[in-house]
């Protein structure tokens, strides 16, 4: 026990390193968490109070759902175009800058009675800022350890490290988010008009990317080097051109481009050869590597590769590997809707509630709700990685777990709604919706609780799980395969809202779980 303990220090202090570049960026990491937690998240009662002649929740519900979904899609894309064209520095650069413009179009909708379309604007562009704190600032702060820790290190410390390197490169990101968090509880937003909410935040925002930007000279500058979304859309649009191809009855026919062609193909019914592994609905994609018949195979086959028409048999295979995983992803439909009820109905139902405890009557804010959530992710995910716990039996437990939390959260926020629906008919909240009933915020613990300890188990259980299922090249493209899987239930909420929107009212006074 005793040597665990100072093998655990000496791992401790050998791995936790500090730079000024870490001291720049944490700045603007406090402000990502801190809006987050505080501003964000509560903006569907920004729509249902200050816009609620012309929203409803059930629009509302709508509303935020597709800006979060529409956020996950943003991680994707900035993900993307941040390796392939940008580096990550810039895209940061333009992801806040797109923030502080969202935040400043708020103040104009809080401050005048302007078009609702503007509000609109002001949503996409918030979505597509937030991605410039995660994942793109935790990235970017992942890649000036990596420069500092290489610069330190030798060969052999590096190897023997490796395992553990994205836990501590973690550590100052996860701090400065906590640290967000707690400040969020302390400012108590809530108690400020929206106004006023909207211009401190646009200006603590403005001021933090300043001060990111001033530091520019201790950064070090990845340089874009290609993404697997590039591999992805050069297959498809091959495989597109190549439509009206025949499948060939002979593998030389495909381009293989030196790659070893054991245990790849296998022969249909048709007699015609065709790509492993087989993915429904997706075969089509074997036509990318299928040469033109001309004199000169060797020449052509160079030359539509060059046009990017034209995709190796190894390219081929790697995205079709991407493909088997899909049941995946829709089996974790239910856990992302879930997830996105955090952002909506656990928030209205705080509404009423009443935010003072203890014989003072202390009033809390109700961000300590998502920064429990955060914290509960954060030290759940961190647990499995310092302990190295990526095998793939373990990766099924969390799956597992975070599936049965996310079913107990609903039963937590089912049994909750019922006793507040109750208080309300009881102490005639019904007829005075600003009226806050005897029940205390602190009863949603439970549910904000579950809510961080599935974050805390899935999301890097589906990173790990794509490790495990697809090839070395592929594997950066993890984190975008977990935003694809939140994004899926996210705009999965948009229509379930629309077939059963008669469970919903009109007011978080009147609606419930059933």
């Amino acid at each position: 026990m005793t040597m665990n303990i100072i093998s655990f220090v000496r791992r401790i202090r050998g791995r936790i390193i500090f730079s000024r570049a870490i001291l720049f960026s944490c700045g603007l990491i406090v402000t990502h968490s801190l809006l987050d937690s505080a501003v964000v998240a509560f903006l569907i009662n920004y729509l249902t109070d200050t816009k609620g002649k012309q929203l409803n929740l059930r629009n509302a519900t709508i509303i935020v759902n597709l800006q979060d979904g529409l956020s996950s899609v943003f991680a994707v894309t900035v993900t993307h175009l941040s390796m392939a064209y940008t580096g990550r520095f810039n895209m940061i650069v333009f992801c806040t800058s797109a923030y502080i413009i969202g935040l400043t179009l708020l103040w104009v909708t809080a401050w005048s009675s302007t078009e609702f379309s503007v509000y609109y604007v002001a949503v996409i562009l918030i979505a597509f800022g937030k991605v410039g704190g995660d994942p793109l600032l935790r990235n970017f702060l992942r890649y000036q350890l990596e420069q500092k820790i290489r610069k330190q290190s030798t060969g052999t410390d590096r190897e023997k490290e490796k395992g553990d390197d994205k836990y501590f490169k973690d550590i100052w990101f996860n701090i400065a988010w906590i640290v967000g968090g707690v400040i969020a509880i302390t400012i108590k937003f809530d108690k400020y008009s929206w106004l006023k909410t909207f211009e401190v935040s646009a200006l603590l925002m403005g001021g933090t990317y300043l001060f990111f930007y001033s530091g520019f000279m201790y950064y070090s500058y990845d340089t874009p080097i290609g993404s697997p979304l590039s591999i992805i859309y050069r297959v498809f649009k091959g495989a597109v051109w190549n439509l009206t191809s025949k499948y060939p009855n002979s593998t030389e026919k495909y381009y293989w481009n030196n790659y070893v062609q054991q245990h790849c193909r296998y022969k249909a019914k048709t007699g015609c050869f065709q790509l492993l592994p087989r993915v429904r609905f997706f075969n089509w994609l074997d036509k990318a590597s299928v040469m033109r018949e001309t004199p000169d195979l060797t020449f052509i086959s160079e030359r539509q590769e060059r046009k990017k028409k034209l995709c190796s048999v190894k390219k081929v295979r790697e995205v079709k590997r991407i493909l088997t995983l899909t049941p995946f992803l829709l089996t974790f439909c239910a856990y992302s809707l879930v997830a996105a009820s955090g952002n909506t109905y656990f928030i209205e139902q705080a509404s009423n509630l009443n935010p003072h405890i203890g014989s003072n009557n202390y009033e809390i804010s109700s961000s300590i709700l998502f920064v429990l959530q955060s914290f509960t992710s954060i030290v759940i995910a961190g647990i499995f990685s310092f302990m190295e716990l990526t095998k793939q039996s373990i990766n099924i437990f969390r799956y597992g777990g975070a599936m049965v939390c996310s079913v107990v959260c609903c039963i937590a926020a089912w049994l909750v709604e019922r006793y507040r629906l109750s208080l309300i008919k009881e102490e005639g909240a019904l007829e005075n919706p600003d009226k806050t009933i005897s029940l205390s915020i602190l009863v949603l613990t439970p549910q904000y609780f579950l809510l961080g300890l599935m974050e805390g188990l899935a999301e890097e259980g589906i990173e790990n799980f794509f490790n495990n299922h697809v090839p070395k090249s592929m594997k950066k493209f993890d984190e975008s395969f977990g935003q694809i899987v939140l994004a899926t239930g996210k705009f999965l909420c948009v229509p379930l809202v629309l077939i059963f929107g008669n469970w919903i009212k009109k007011s978080c006074k009147h609606f419930s779980f059933r």
